[in-house]
């Protein structure tokens, strides 16, 4: 469970792994992969911060606040890391 902020992290845009259509959003920090759950304007803090700890709490999945001026993102660990360049 971390609160982050951007300059702590690296995001990469990806392929999907099945479709090829589609790109996945993929957060890295200290060696783990987490994508992108759901994003929130700078006024939902409150249920930025809440979805982040039913995530963490009853879903029992690590996972990534991360705080940015403009938005707020919530990050799940992936169980399966994709290929990364």
């Amino acid at each position: 469970m971390f609160i982050l902020h951007r300059q702590d992290v690296e995001v990469a845009k990806l392929p999907h792994p099945t479709n090829s259509d589609q790109t996945i959003f993929v957060l890295r920090y200290n060696g783990l992969l987490f994508q992108l759950l759901k994003t929130f304007e700078p006024h939902q803090d409150t249920e930025a911060r809440a979805f982040w700890r039913e995530i963490n709490d009853q879903h029992d999945r690590p996972c990534v606040l991360l705080e940015e001026p403009k938005r707020f993102s919530v990050w799940g660990q992936m169980s399966q890391p994709l290929p990364v360049s």
